[in-house]
């Protein structure tokens, strides 16, 4: 069993303590105020934090999501992982393509790659992008090893088939084939709540374009794929495809695990939202 690291908690109207680092991060777009002094002997300022409830965050949805991301997932980790969780999936349940600032003319054009990858925010915690899909174009079967996401569609309608571990995912990082447990698919738009993956639940999962008109969500991961996972290496990106042999059991599937998909890439566009 693989236990859940902590996370930075930034919590309203309680007491919290930052490093420099983490206060710049958490309060340089001043939606916070607080009073701060340093702790003694520890180098660490202390105070109260307040997430100010009464400011419009009418066109500023994004940078909202990015600070609950960064102060969700930033190291050195402390405070209530579930609850910073619901914080950041709130956050995100608002975005809108606006805030985004997708152009839709992207999942319209006719371009040679079947997905379009736009970055949003690079950090070494946590990533942000947003994927642009044309009609029937797929995310193809794939996973986030030991990593955290979360989806929220901002235009369209798109299909999730979700995979989760039955063995320990650390574990099945060493394997050539993985048996997994089916859950059931999901059609999801942009009037529902974001979808959220663990290391465990959902891990693997193969996304699919279901609007005439294209699609596009945004798409929160952390820790980046790249990171080191102790005595493994970097996070890579594995696809699955199916074994021949399949367990009698249907609620289960058995997959082989490749580093490269024969048929799918990226193109890339820049981020043009705030």
């Amino acid at each position: 069993m693989v236990s859940a690291p902590h996370f930075l908690s930034i919590e309203n109207e309680e007491t919290s303590s930052f490093s420099n680092e983490q206060l710049s991060q958490v309060d340089a777009k001043t939606e916070t105020y607080g009073h701060w002094h340093r702790r003694a002997g520890t180098g660490l300022l202390c105070g109260v934090l307040n997430i100010r409830p009464d400011r419009d965050f009418s066109g500023r949805r994004m940078d909202a999501v990015r600070r609950h991301a960064i102060a969700t997932f930033s190291r050195p980790h402390g405070g209530n992982l579930d609850e910073n969780l619901r914080r950041l999936v709130a956050a995100m349940s608002k975005l809108t393509r606006e805030d985004v600032g997708l152009d839709v003319k992207l999942m319209r054009d006719i371009r040679e790659a079947p997905v379009t990858y736009v970055s949003i925010q690079e950090h070494e915690d946590v990533t942000i992008s947003m994927f642009v899909l044309r009609h029937r174009s797929q995310l193809p079967l794939h996973d986030h090893p030991l990593m955290y996401g979360i989806i929220k569609v901002v235009s369209g309608i798109i299909e999730i088939k979700n995979y989760s571990f039955i063995e320990d995912p650390t574990e099945s990082l060493r394997q050539q084939e993985v048996l997994v447990k089916r859950e059931p698919p999901r059609i999801i738009s942009e009037t529902d709540p974001p979808i959220l993956l663990t290391p465990t639940k959902g891990n693997i999962h193969e996304i699919t374009c279901r609007h005439s008109a294209g699609a596009a969500f945004v798409d929160v991961l952390a820790p980046p794929y790249g990171t080191l996972v102790p005595s493994l290496g970097p996070r890579s990106c594995f696809y699955y495809f199916e074994s021949d042999e399949q367990p009698a059991n249907p609620e289960t599937a058995r997959f082989i695990k490749s580093l490269e998909h024969p048929e799918f890439w990226t193109d890339v566009a820049p981020y043009c939202g705030q």
